[in-house]
């Protein structure tokens, strides 16, 4: 899962090195049954902000250390992201509330993988190794939700998944 985390970074980074978007009158039309260009997937996301709103301050005896929050274009996709840090040192866990917009755009950035389970009710990936793991839950297609650590179990990172009310945002519910 971190593999999305750096895929995320990257797109934002990416981002900062496009050209401004041609004008519509110079934008050639598509010719019929052709797949539409990444710009055309665009959706407005929900601001950065809010979803940082959505970062609990504290998860259990894990104060959050660290927050991070923006919202960008990149490839034709609009993203907005909020991440939080709790704890410090080997067992600090990052909590990622990301907004892609779309289905479509999920698909795109490699999010839209079948889960592995149930997690209340929303489709989850879980992945663990010895030394990290990670819960990813998506929600509606274009939110998701990841909890990743080193040094801390998968129950952990359930837990975090589930502080974040995603019912909060649109078509979240």
């Amino acid at each position: 899962m971190t593999s999305r985390l750096a895929l995320v970074s990257f797109a934002l980074s990416l981002a900062a090195c496009q050209d401004p978007p041609a004008s519509p009158s110079a934008v050639p039309a598509a010719s019929p049954g052709a797949v539409p260009a990444p710009s055309a997937l665009a959706t407005p996301t929900v601001p950065a902000a809010t979803l940082q709103a959505l970062l609990p301050s504290q998860v259990g005896d894990l104060p959050r250390t660290a927050v991070v929050a923006e919202q960008d274009s990149a490839m034709g996709l609009t993203i907005a992201r909020a991440e939080g840090t709790y704890g410090t040192g080997p067992q600090a866990v990052t909590l990622l509330v990301l907004d892609v917009g779309s289905a479509e755009g999920a698909a795109l950035m490699g999010l839209a993988a079948p889960p592995t389970g149930q997690l209340a009710g929303r489709p989850v990936r879980r992945s663990e190794t010895p030394t990290q793991a990670s819960v990813l839950v998506s929600v509606g297609g274009r939110y998701f939700v990841e909890a990743t650590g080193s040094r801390v179990g998968l129950d952990l990172l359930d837990v975090f998944v589930q502080t974040v009310d995603l019912s909060a945002l649109p078509g979240g519910g």
